[in-house]
C-alpha cells in the first residue's frame, strides 16, 4: 500500500553471441585473406529489482536494475542493465517515459584456437511512449 512499490524478479535468460573477424595478411608479396567465425549460446540465471513511486496517479518516478551472470562453461560473462526516470500518463493508458540507462555486456567464449570476447557499454538518456493495460 502507499505510493511506493518494490518488485523482485528471478528467472532465466537465453544468451547467444556470434563473433566474426577477417583480415588481409601479406607475407613476401603474397596477400591472403583470413577469416574466423564463432557462435555459442547459454542459459543463465536472471535477477531483477525495481521500485516505483507515484507522485500523482499519472506521474511516477522509477528505478530498475537487472542482471545475468554465468560463471562456468565455455561461454561465460555478465550482462546488466540499470535505469532511472520518470513516467507521465497524460492519457489513461498511454504515457511518456524519460529515463537514463546503463547497459553493460561482457561475454567470453573460450575456444580451442583462441578466446573470443564481446565487451560493450551503452549509456545515455531515452524517451519513449509506454502503454499500460
Amino acid at each position: 500500500s502507499g505510493n511506493t512499490v518494490f518488485g523482485l524478479g528471478a528467472g532465466a535468460a537465453y544468451c547467444r553471441a556470434t563473433l566474426g573477424a577477417s583480415a588481409l595478411v601479406g607475407v613476401n608479396g603474397q596477400v591472403r585473406s583470413v577469416s574466423e567465425r564463432s557462435s555459442d549460446n547459454a542459459i543463465a540465471p536472471l535477477l531483477e529489482v525495481g521500485v516505483r513511486h507515484a507522485i500523482t496517479p499519472d506521474l511516477r518516478l522509477f528505478a530498475d536494475a537487472s542482471g545475468v551472470w554465468k560463471s562456468s562453461g565455455r561461454f561465460h560473462g555478465n550482462i546488466y542493465n540499470a535505469a532511472a526516470g520518470v513516467e507521465w500518463f497524460p492519457v489513461k493508458n498511454v504515457g511518456l517515459v524519460l529515463s537514463y540507462g546503463v547497459t553493460n555486456i561482457d561475454l567470453t567464449r573460450e575456444g580451442g584456437f583462441a578466446d573470443s570476447r564481446v565487451k560493450v557499454r551503452l549509456q545515455g538518456p531515452s524517451a519513449f511512449l509506454k502503454a499500460r493495460f
